[in-house]
């Protein structure tokens, strides 16, 4: 005997399981997208020796050179200095970094040469770092 219902809940289950599938995929990517980092490095210098990489913060309408001599994922997963430069893409690459005007000012009011650790909220994706902290590093840099 023929059910007219099994087709329809039989669509309904698969509706539902693509559904759930999306969500999970979308919930994934939007948890794996952010990372807390810390960035050690030199304001206003590049290709600095022993450095890790280049980036460029892109502040307002100021692009600082930063040359990177360490950097570190606090959250997600494991990943070298290198591995996070890269993941923002090629050559010294433009990292747009926003914050608490008292934060950011600590790295536009840095004269080329300082050393600071930077802690931000990293979106390789956009690429995009919302500063949870900046201060001076606790060594002196190579350039000093």
């Amino acid at each position: 005997m023929f059910e007219p219902r099994l087709p329809r809940q039989r669509g309904r289950a698969r509706a539902f399981a693509i559904a759930a599938a999306a969500f999970a995929i979308l919930a994934a990517r939007s948890s794996a997208a952010f990372d807390v980092v810390r960035f050690d490095g030199i304001v206003g210098e590049t290709g600095v020796p022993h450095g890790v990489g280049d980036l460029t913060l892109a502040i307002g309408d100021r692009s600082i050179p930063f040359s990177v001599l360490r950097a570190q994922k606090i959250t997600g997963n494991p990943a070298t200095g290198p591995e996070i430069i890269s993941a923002l893409g090629p050559g010294p690459p433009p990292l747009r970094v926003a914050g608490r005007d008292a934060t950011v000012a600590k790295i536009t009011e840095a004269k080329p040469g300082t050393r600071l650790t930077i802690t931000g909220n990293l979106d390789a994706a956009s690429p995009f770092l919302t500063l949870l902290d900046v201060e001076p590093a606790p060594t002196p840099s190579p350039a000093q």
